[in-house]
Order: structure tokens, then C-alpha cells, then sequence
């Protein structure tokens, strides 16, 4: 079997399957998204301090330290708390994302909730808690030592002026009090160019705020839905196919070239219509054939042995016997477990020795269905010499002139039919 006969068994016998399976696929995004309704978004921009960034790879960092802490347990409940909705931290932590907007420093705060103004106040309050707690880290060392720097200036500052006071006394040492002042003005002078260092740093230090918050309520999510189904039908159809294979590759579909291959034997004629419809059977390639069958496999009886649908093969043996003629004696058999023991005896009795087997089917066929042929065939050592198919159509068949002519002489009683076998006008050879 090629790979055109797998695709066409695959896709022409199982297409209503794949196309249920496609549809299931689709349809689950479908469910989905009226399942989970809008969500809403809400952005606002903010500078978490420190270092600018240089490239990329740091930007990315940045944005990762920012998203720890706007999903850590503490932050979170603040930001519930303050803007007094009713969201679980869990819940409003799986909608916050943070990404670096280029490799600029700047990060995009976003929040999705289903309500548009919840992810509004959410938003903001997440970008003043990240603000609030990189400025402690940023800047809360520089602001304590720079406050303590001044509160040693002003210490030293007040112990000078004491100093001069006592100088003012006339009974004071002068000497010891000049000494020690000038130690304390060589201090306040040192505090005083750390305290101007210290303000210089605090001015080229990226201090962490927020640029922009959310005025306005958030704004819908653009749906995916689109592509959701999309990749929902191709998985659908994968499904189905891969379903569909499983299904041929158990109980396998064939037609009627692949059941003469799987029979080993040739196809000998195509019916265009059901076995009892006489107006197909006055077929001489059909005869010829069964002949040359026949004679090439050594047999000179042929029992005709119908499979898959229940068909009556009776007028077709009685067509196709013409022992006088040189051709094999045809006679009809039927593996049917409801028939009698009796019938079965009196079918085989009609078979001469050196019989052969013709499988009769229709153009397709399930391969389950040629259990009881092959079955027979391998217990009776007959060969199967040939198949012949024919068009399983159950509907009444359109009568021609031919039809129409004998129902017509049927109706005289005395009408005798006529025994005419060279009509060539009704089954053209199988190719």
C-alpha cells in the first residue's frame, strides 16, 4: 500500500470522524473564551533607581528585581489594602507583569483584572509600593549618613561656640582652648566636604519614581482568540487524523484494488449496480475473464462467495455458468453463520472438484468483513481466482429501455425470457 491509497483510505473513509474531532477543537477555544470573559489591562512606567542600564541583559534583570517585589505577600496585600478591592494576592499576582521598555531603565508595570477600574488602582498602588521600597534601598544609606553627618556638624559647630565663649573669660588658658578649637574647626571642616560628597552622589544617583501612572480606567485585552482557534482546528485535525489512522489501522478499509491484493488474486469486473439487479449481468468481458481465471488457475467450478453486505449472487452465478461454452461451472455460496447446516452441505455438494473461489464485494469493504472467506479458503485449500466489485448504491436503480421492456413482457404470461449472453452494452472491462 502507497502513500496516496494510505491517505485516500485515511481521509476518503474517515472523513466524518476527522471533521467531528476538528470541530471539538474549535470549539473548545470558543467555550473558553465565553467561559472567562473580558479582562482589562492597566500600564503605568516607573524607575526602580540605581545604575542606568547598558544593555539588555541588565534592562531584563532590572525588570526581573522590580517583579519580586510587586508579587511578594507583603506588597500585595498593601496594595489591596490601600485601594480596597476584593482580590486574593494570588489571584492579582498571576495578572502583574513587568518588562523593561528597551534597554533604557524604564520598566512598564501591568496588571490585568476583569474590572477595568480594580486593575486601574491596583496599577498605581503596585508602582508607589516598588517606588517606596527601592528608595530605602537606593537611597535610605546615603539620606541616614548624610542626616548624621549633619548632626556631627552641628554638634562641632555648637562645641566651637562654647569654645570662644570660654576663650572670652579673662581668667581662661588660652593656649588649650585656641588648641582645641581648631581641632573641632579641622572636623566640621572634614564633615563638611563628606556631607558635600554625599549630596553629590544623592544628585547623580537615579532616584526610583513613578513616570507615568494609570489615569484611566483599563482598557481591554485584545483577544487571541483568532489564534486559539486556529491552533485549536490544527489540533483538532491532528487528532483526527492520528484517529482515524488508529481506526484503519485496526479494522482496515478496502477497496476493491485492495482487496484483489489482499486476496492475491485479480479483479476481474466491476458491477455498476447490486448483484440482484439483473440489468447489470449480461456482461461478456465479465465471462471471458472468469474463464481465463479459470483456466489459468487449473480449477472448473468457481463458487461465487459474497462478502460485507447481505447479496443475493444467485442470478449472477446463474449468468456467469456456461460449462458448455468452454467456462467453469459457477455456483453461488454464502458463509452465513444463520444459514442451516443443510444449506451449507447442499451448496458444497454443487461444487465440483478442483473449485475455485470469486469473491464478490462491494467497492469498499472492511477488512473484518473477510474473516469468513479467508477462514473458508484456508481450511478448503480453494484458491480465490478472482474478485468482482460492484456499486453498493441501495437505492432503487434507474431503469433503461432494456429494463422497461422486459418488465413490460414479464407482464405476458406467456412471455418466455430469451437466453442471450453477447449483450456487451452494460459492464465495461475493469481497468
Amino acid at each position: 500500500m502507497d502513500l496516496n491509497e494510505a491517505a485516500q483510505r485515511i481521509f476518503k473513509h474517515h472523513w466524518v470522524l476527522i471533521a467531528l474531532v476538528t470541530l471539538i477543537g474549535l470549539g473548545v477555544p470558543l467555550a473558553l473564551a465565553q467561559r472567562q470573559g473580558d479582562d482589562y489591562v492597566a500600564n503605568a512606567r516607573l524607575i526602580i533607581g540605581g545604575a542606568d542600564t547598558r544593555d539588555a541583559q541588565e534592562a531584563a534583570a532590572l525588570a526581573d528585581t522590580a517583579l519580586g517585589l510587586a508579587t511578594s505577600p507583603s506588597v500585595l496585600n498593601r496594595a489591596i489594602s490601600e485601594t480596597g478591592v476584593r482580590r486574593a494576592d494570588t489571584d492579582v499576582a498571576t495578572g502583574v507583569t513587568i518588562t523593561p521598555v528597551g534597554t533604557s531603565g524604564v520598566l512598564e508595570l501591568t496588571v490585568t483584572d476583569r474590572d477595568a477600574d480594580v486593575a486601574t488602582a491596583l496599577v498605581n498602588a503596585l508602582a508607589d509600593q516598588i517606588v517606596a521600597l527601592r528608595e530605602d534601598v537606593v537611597l535610605g544609606g546615603s539620606r541616614q549618613l548624610l542626616t548624621q553627618t549633619g548632626q556631627q556638624i552641628d554638634a562641632l559647630t555648637q562645641n566651637i561656640a562654647d569654645i570662644e565663649n570660654q576663650q572670652a573669660r579673662p581668667a581662661a588658658p588660652v593656649a588649650t582652648l585656641e588648641l582645641r578649637r581648631q581641632e573641632a574647626v579641622a572636623q566640621r571642616a572634614a564633615l563638611e566636604s563628606q556631607r558635600q560628597q554625599l549630596n553629590a552622589e544623592l544628585a547623580t544617583t537615579v532616584a526610583p519614581r513613578v513616570i507615568d501612572d494609570s489615569a484611566d480606567p483599563g482598557t481591554p485585552v485584545s483577544s487571541a482568540l483568532p489564534a486559539r482557534l486556529a491552533v485549536g482546528a490544527l489540533l483538532g485535525l491532528l487528532v483526527g487524523v492520528a484517529l482515524a489512522a488508529g481506526l484503519e489501522s485496526l479494522r482496515p478499509t478496502l477497496n476493491r484494488a485492495a482487496l484483489a491484493r489482499r486476496l492475491g488474486a485479480p479483479l476481474l469486473g466491476h458491477l455498476p449496480r447490486r448483484p440482484e439487479h439483473d440489468g447489470a449481468l449480461s456482461d461478456p468481458w465479465l465471462v471471458n475473464y472468469l474463464s481465463l481465471a479459470a483456466k489459468d488457475s487449473g480449477v472448473h467450478s468457481v463458487q461465487l462467495v459474497p462478502v460485507g453486505p447481505a447479496v443475493d449472487v444467485v442470478r449472477l452465478a446463474e449468468w456467469l455458468d456456461l460449462p458448455g461454452e468452454g467456462g467453469p461451472h459457477v455456483v453461488p455460496l454464502v458463509l452465513d453463520a444463520s444459514g442451516s447446516r443443510d444449506e451449507v452441505v447442499a451448496q458444497q455438494q454443487l461444487a465440483e472438484t478442483g473449485t475455485g473461489v470469486v469473491v464478490v464485494a462491494p467497492s469498499v469493504v472492511q477488512g473484518q468483513q473477510l474473516a469468513d472467506v479467508e477462514r473458508y479458503v484456508q481450511l478448503t485449500k480453494r484458491p480465490v481466482i478472482g474478485v468482482i466489485s460492484y456499486s453498493d448504491s441501495r437505492s432503487t436503480p434507474r431503469r433503461t429501455s432494456t429494463d422497461q421492456e422486459e418488465m413490460a413482457d414479464a407482464a405476458d404470461p406467456t412471455f418466455e425470457p430469451p437466453v442471450t449472453r453477447d449483450d456487451q452494452s452494460v459492464v465495461s472491462p475493469a481497468s
